[in-house]
């Protein structure tokens, strides 16, 4: 006679999965959808922003003493030479059909020069994500744990100036440190797990900062709740209040910031790149941009703005996993 009203509840809870899955695939689906119109707007910022630069890129290419003839005809091969609204239309069109156009500076085709370079990148992101993760949640935790003791200011303190130092700053003094002084890693380079030590480091430095900061926040404002002093009082153990509600109930606003600081990594390694000359997509922007290399600058923003992109949508998805009070419709 128990049988049915356990047949209704599994019935009950296989229609309340299904639907949070077809809410989650219709939300994912209109993100992705939004994605468009932004991305569609950073193409077209990135590339009024590139021609703003002074210089000619033809005559850069073409060197200082090239007759204006030389100069012309390689303006006319590329295109430069046409009205800004129909150089952006042509980009467009090349850009719908996955052709990223062929670099100003070596002439090879500018995905192969990207796509060589940003796995690089998204290593070095990720190995700072990891460090500001096995790293910042730790400090944060306990700088909430002991609020007001010694502890506490100092893990305030390391925040505030690993926030404050610039993050070129930090990589030289890293750099001067245990490659130059104590000969311990690589100062520059890539090939093995050694090279991406310092710059991996330098980038994360920032995000450790702001994570633990974030955790010791949110983990002191739960901590101050009434229901966990009434179970503190009912002998709720250090363990159980510290990482079973404390952490669970921070990890919402801390999973933002995270995110966040994954998107400033992408963008921060430019500087990090360049100090360890780490062939990373960074560093090949910012010689890009030295040179002019106008598809070159704006395949690089657009890859790294879409990487930006997806890793909120995850985010987002991620929020209903760890809180099932979120609902997607």
């Amino acid at each position: 006679m128990w049988a049915a009203p356990r047949c209704g509840a599994a019935q009950r809870l296989g229609l309340h999965g299904e639907g949070r899955v077809l809410g989650l695939t219709a939300y994912a689906s209109r993100r992705l959808l939004s994605l468009v119109p932004t991305l569609l707007g950073v193409t077209l910022l990135v590339f009024l922003i590139v021609r703003l630069i002074p210089g000619d890129p033809a005559q850069l290419m073409a060197g200082d003493d090239a007759p204006p003839a030389a100069v012309e005809s390689i303006r006319e091969a590329y295109g430069l030479d046409r009205p800004l609204p129909e150089q952006y239309l042509l980009y467009l069109g090349r850009l719908v059909r996955g052709d990223l156009g062929k670099s100003l500076r070596s002439g090879k085709p500018v995905w192969d020069e990207v796509w060589s370079r940003y796995p690089h990148t998204l290593t070095l992101a990720l190995f700072g994500v990891s460090i500001t993760v096995l790293v910042g949640f730790p400090l944060g935790i306990y700088a909430a744990a002991h609020r007001g003791s010694w502890g506490d200011n100092l893990v305030m303190v390391a925040s505030t100036t690993g926030i404050s130092m610039p993050v070129f700053w930090a990589g030289l003094l890293l750099q001067l440190l245990f490659a130059f002084r104590l000969d311990w890693l690589p100062s520059s380079g890539s090939g093995s797990f050694a090279h991406i030590i310092l710059p991996g480091i330098t980038v994360g430095l920032f995000s450790v900062a702001s994570v633990a900061r974030q955790v010791r926040a949110a983990m002191v404002e739960v901590l101050l709740q009434d229901y966990i002093r009434t179970a503190r009082a009912k002998g709720l153990s250090l363990s159980e209040e510290r990482y079973r509600h404390a952490l669970k109930n921070a990890l919402l606003p801390t999973l933002t910031v995270v995110s966040l600081q994954f998107g400033f990594l992408m963008g921060g390694a430019v500087l990090t790149e360049t100090v360890f000359a780490y062939p990373g997509l960074g560093r090949y922007l910012v010689q890009s941009i030295l040179q002019r290399d106008y598809p070159a600058v704006q395949s690089c923003i657009l890859l790294i703005a879409c990487t930006y992109s997806l890793i909120n949508l995850a985010t987002d998805l991620l929020y209903g996993a760890i809180d099932p009070r979120i609902k997607y419709s």
